[in-house]
């Protein structure tokens, strides 16, 4: 009657019950299937995306968890990449529409593929400043966390790159923080004196892989940091940052940091 037996378009269709004949036909032709819509927010870890994953109905955490971890399916998307041990800040921040019942290395590999598209765009195979494309999204991840503004970043990262090439150790909290394994609202000494390859009061230059996923504005200012002979940064009342280029220029700006996290302090218990 309708002539569309091979103009059907395979896939998981949701029908409210009240379509008629044609109106089904109409959908699988057009191949509308249903979506499951899935946010990653920037900064997020791998553990933390794969909980959004699981809250959207499109895989449970372990086996979206197995699936990005496969050395198969890292070799395949990252083949000029080098050796990745993990693939802890690789899955691009983004909102992702896919097709209920899609397996869990399909969507894994999508959210890979989209930011080894989005690097290779924009930083092509190193950086100006002698970076790999996997170490460029390592200090990707770290201005990520360290800078809450967007404006802030370029010079947040240039702040890195000039501590990198002087040989200073990076002393990012960002990067404490994730050798602890869980958030803390203010870190201590004792915290700063952690035992891991991830911290970097300790331990000279990048870390070894991500501290979390990172968006184009952090990913933009690693391939394109402020010129700046900043050597420090210290927060401020405002979600930014104070800049300094001596050590008693960032002792003044702590100062001035801590006097007003103590007048944040008073204000709360009012």
């Amino acid at each position: 009657l309708y002539a569309v037996d091979n103009r059907l378009k395979p896939g998981k269709y949701l029908f409210s019950g009240k379509e008629d004949l044609t109106g089904v036909i109409f959908q699988l032709l057009q191949g509308r299937e249903e979506k499951l819509r899935v946010t990653i927010p920037e900064g997020y870890s791998l553990r933390q995306i794969a909980q959004a994953v699981d809250q959207a109905g499109l895989a449970s955490s372990g086996a979206f968890l197995e699936a990005i971890s496969s050395g198969d399916l890292l070799k395949r998307v990252f083949p000029d990449w080098g050796s990745l041990s993990t693939a802890e800040g690789l899955a691009f921040p983004e909102t992702y529409d896919f097709a209920r019942g899609i397996s869990a290395t399909a969507l894994a590999e999508a959210m890979l593929e989209l930011t080894r598209d989005r690097v290779e765009r924009l930083i092509g195979t190193a950086t100006k400043q002698g970076l790999t494309r996997y170490q460029a999204c390592i200090l990707a991840s770290i201005v990520e966390k360290e800078a809450k503004q967007a404006s802030d970043r370029p010079l947040v990262a240039s702040v890195f790159y000039n501590r990198l090439h002087s040989g200073m150790r990076f002393e990012s909290c960002a990067t404490v923080q994730y050798a602890l394994g869980e958030h803390k609202e203010r870190l201590t000494y004792e915290d700063l004196k952690t035992d891991s390859s991830y911290n970097t009061y300790l331990r000279p230059g990048l870390p070894p892989s991500h501290i979390s996923n990172f968006g184009m504005d952090s990913l933009k200012a690693v391939a394109d940091p402020a010129e700046s002979d900043f050597l420090f940064f210290v927060s401020n009342a405002s979600e930014g940052h104070y800049f300094s280029r001596t050590l008693g220029e960032h002792e003044r700006s702590k100062r001035t940091f801590l006097q007003d996290r103590r007048r944040q302090d008073r204000d709360k218990k009012r």
